[in-house]
């Protein structure tokens, strides 16, 4: 049965053709960039296009990503509310957050990490999931998340990813129509000593007066995921 929406929540789990609803207007890319890093054999791939669709709600100015070009295209056809939302959020509302958790040693064990969060693993939480896409840039992702018995159907869409000898990482950023505006890493490293760590980086801020509202809230359960994502990750790749 689907969840019965009131204005950007839902009543109950939204079923899979409501979160359907949500991919199937979010555009796909179609020009890629792609450059050498310093990691042997790393390739970061970022899109540099836009198409027809959701556009992004957030620029890259303070992206967690290090890049050149990217188109930052927004939004500019906001009401003066969600412009004023915008001001105020962006000087006073602005969280970046960076966190680690060290998932073992080795070779075998860094590869295991890698296909985790290449599959979506660190977000099977049960009150938070996506839909699971193929991790490749420009691909549409849909976060669900559980807040206080209300659930949401968040937009963003994959920016960047590299692959690399000792380091696997992407991003996806927000899309109009998500409560935050930001961007998130996933990076699973492998440092010079052999320990492999699990890494989430965000930036963010509110995006709609409902988010600047409840956003010591929404701090919360940002909180929140990071911790049950690392508890998750550590607790998979030791079976």
């Amino acid at each position: 049965m689907p969840g019965c929406r009131i204005g950007p929540f839902y009543i109950g789990q939204p079923s899979r053709e409501q979160q359907e609803e949500v991919v199937q207007q979010v555009p796909r890319y179609g020009i890629y960039n792609a450059t050498a890093t310093a990691d042997v054999g790393a390739v970061v791939l970022w899109a540099s296009h836009d198409s027809t669709g959701l556009p992004w709600n957030y620029d890259n100015r303070r992206s967690t990503v290090k890049k050149e070009g990217q188109d930052a295209r927004t939004n500019e056809k906001k009401n003066a509310v969600d412009r004023a939302v915008q001001t105020i959020a962006s000087s006073v509302f602005f969280s970046e957050d960076s966190s680690q958790v060290r998932l073992g040693s080795g070779r075998k064990a860094f590869k295991k990490a890698s296909q985790m969060i290449l599959s979506w693993e660190h977000f099977r939480l049960g009150w938070a999931y996506t839909n699971s896409p193929d991790v490749r840039v420009g691909a549409p992702v849909v976060v669900v998340a559980r807040a206080l018995g209300l659930w949401t159907i968040n937009p963003l869409r994959v920016c960047s990813k590299q692959i690399g000898r000792n380091r696997v990482s992407f991003c996806h950023r927000t899309l109009e129509g998500h409560q935050l505006a930001g961007e998130e890493t996933f990076v699973v490293d492998m440092k010079k000593d052999g320990s492999v760590w699990y890494g989430v980086q965000t930036v963010s801020r509110p995006d709609t007066l409902v988010a600047l509202l409840a956003y010591p809230l929404l701090r919360v359960y940002q909180n929140k995921f990071k911790e049950d994502s690392m508890k998750h990750m550590c607790a998979v790749i030791q079976k």
